[in-house]
C-alpha cells in the first residue's frame, strides 16, 4: 500500500471510531448512539487495512450493508455516494418479483417518476400495481383530457355527466387498465343511494389503504374528498 492510501485509509479509520465512541462527534448520535459499534478485530487499525484493502480512487467511502448493524468484515464494503444514498435507513426499500431495491430504482425499471411511484405507494397502491398501471393525470388537468369514442369527442368531465358518475369513476378505469372507449361507454352499476351509511364507512376504512381512496369513490359513487373524510373519521365517527 502507497503511503499517501495508508493515510487516507487511517483517516477513515480515525473516523470510524470516532463517531462510534465520542459522544462530543457531531455524528455521534446516528451512530454510536444508535449503539453501532467497532469489532474487536478492528481496534488494530493494521487488522482493518487488511480486510478493507486500500480506499478505491474516487468518490468511496465506508458503508455497513445492514445499516443497524455493526462495522465490522461481514458488513462493510467500500461505496460511492450514490450507492450509499440507496443503502440509508430512510430509503424505501421494496421487494418484488424476488427481488429488493429502493423505490428510485424501481420507478427507474418501470419508467416512471420516482416522485410519481411513491406517491402512488403512499395512497395504497400495490408495488407491483404501482409500477404497471399508467400515469393518469389528475385534478382539472385530467377532467378536461379530451377522449374520443364513437367519433365523437368530448373532455372527461363531459363523458362523467352523460353517464351520471363522479370523474373520478372514468378516472380509476383508466387507471385499472381499461380502454379510453370501453373507460366512457360502459354504463356506471346503478347505486340505489349515493349517499353513505354508517357501514358502507366502515367498510371504506377496512378495505383502506389497501384500495385506493380513487377506487373507493368509484365503488360507492362518492368524491375522492368524501372517502378521505370518512377514512380520517372527520364524518361518521364512531
Amino acid at each position: 500500500m502507497k503511503p499517501s492510501q495508508a493515510v487516507a485509509l487511517h483517516n477513515v479509520w480515525v473516523s470510524m471510531w470516532a463517531r462510534c465512541t465520542k459522544p462530543e462527534t457531531k455524528s455521534f448520535p446516528a451512530y454510536g448512539g444508535r449503539g453501532i459499534k467497532v469489532c474487536d478485530r478492528w481496534r488494530d487499525f493494521d487488522l482493518f487495512a487488511e480486510d478493507m484493502g486500500p480506499r478505491p480512487a474516487g468518490d468511496y467511502q465506508i458503508d455497513r450493508v445492514d445499516n443497524d448493524g455493526d462495522y465490522e468484515p461481514d458488513n462493510c464494503r467500500w461505496a460511492t455516494r450514490h450507492q450509499q444514498s440507496r443503502n440509508r435507513r430512510s430509503t424505501l426499500m421494496i421487494t418484488l418479483m424476488g427481488r429488493t431495491q429502493c423505490a428510485k430504482d424501481w420507478a427507474a425499471e418501470f419508467g416512471l417518476k420516482e416522485h410519481t411511484f411513491r406517491a402512488r405507494i403512499r395512497r395504497g397502491w400495490r408495488p407491483g400495481s404501482a409500477g404497471e398501471k399508467p400515469a393518469v393525470r389528475r385534478s382539472g388537468v385530467a377532467r378536461s383530457r379530451a377522449i374520443t369514442a364513437n367519433g365523437e369527442t368530448l373532455h372527461l368531465a363531459e363523458w362523467a355527466r352523460r353517464l351520471g358518475c363522479n370523474p373520478a369513476a372514468i378516472l380509476y378505469r383508466l387507471q385499472s387498465g381499461m380502454s379510453e372507449h370501453d373507460a366512457v361507454t360502459l354504463p356506471i352499476p346503478e347505486r340505489p343511494n349515493s349517499k353513505l351509511t354508517l357501514e358502507q364507512a366502515r367498510l371504506i376504512r377496512a378495505a383502506y389503504p389497501e384500495r385506493s381512496s380513487l377506487a373507493l369513490a368509484a365503488d360507492y359513487g362518492v368524491s375522492k374528498k368524501t372517502i378521505l373524510n370518512v377514512v380520517h373519521e372527520r364524518i361518521f365517527r364512531e
